[in-house]
């Protein structure tokens, strides 16, 4: 019960974090509401304009949204280039700093986050190291790649990926949300760009997701233990 309180504890305050880091970097309040797929969805809409000196808070984007966010998707031209210019720069941080995160953040603020993930890696018992390795084998082939469906929203997936020092390993430009559609439509958007030619191995502990898998014919490594981390970049090793 004691440990139970305690993780309960520590998943609330990672919770916490999240939300201020997305808050603070990635215009959560601003975009909660319009989130999208992919970070190029409203590159269309981007007028290209430098953002050195551009006031976000100022361009009245958050009020306007407030009260039409309905107009998004009903000609509000005005409004969806400002959300383009947010994404934008949210494709500009992650890209930046998504090796680099004591650069970005207040010195107080990395110290907590460095703290929140060494208590995490107690209670997972260490979960994030043998997925680091594998994705880091992976990242270092030339002909392979790292490419994340979340079910989360795409601001929450990009934080998260951050926070844990995972950045690194997805291009942000392979990172796709499915939180608005299903994971049938993003991975077939997946396969869609990066074609037949390629070999897929879908990583996933769902049975949804096996069954997804085999649909699309697409092979399948089930992620349940820690040590199937360490089966799967044998596996790279030798047969992929």
């Amino acid at each position: 019960m004691i440990m139970d309180t305690l993780t309960a504890s520590l998943y609330n305050e990672i919770f916490i974090f999240i939300n201020k880091f997305a808050e603070k970097y990635l215009f959560l309040s601003d975009l909660k509401d319009i989130d999208q797929s992919h970070i190029d969805d409203s590159a269309a809409d981007d007028n290209g304009q430098d953002l050195s000196n551009y006031n976000f808070q100022a361009d009245g984007f958050k009020t306007s949204v407030s009260c039409n966010s309905i107009i998004l998707n009903n000609g509000g031209g005005d409004l969806r280039q400002k959300m383009a210019l947010r994404y934008r720069k949210i494709n500009e941080i992650y890209s930046n700093y998504c090796d680099k995160l004591e650069d970005l953040m207040d010195k107080d603020d990395y110290e907590h986050l460095q703290d929140l993930i060494k208590r995490f890696d107690l209670f997972s018992k260490n979960w994030i190291h043998p997925a680091i390795k594998a994705l880091s084998f992976i990242k270092t082939r030339s002909n392979c790649l790292n490419v994340l469906v979340s079910s989360s929203p795409l601001i929450y997936t990009l934080t998260k990926l951050l926070i844990f020092q995972l950045g690194s390993y997805f291009s942000i430009g392979n990172v796709y949300s499915c939180a608005k559609t299903s994971k049938e439509h993003t991975l077939n958007r997946v396969l869609n760009r990066f074609g037949s030619n390629c070999t897929y191995i879908v990583v996933g502990k769902g049975s949804d997701e096996q069954q997804l898998s085999q649909k699309l014919e697409l092979p399948f490594w089930p992620i349940t233990e820690r040590e199937h981390f360490e089966s799967l970049l044998n596996a790279m090793h030798y047969f992929f």
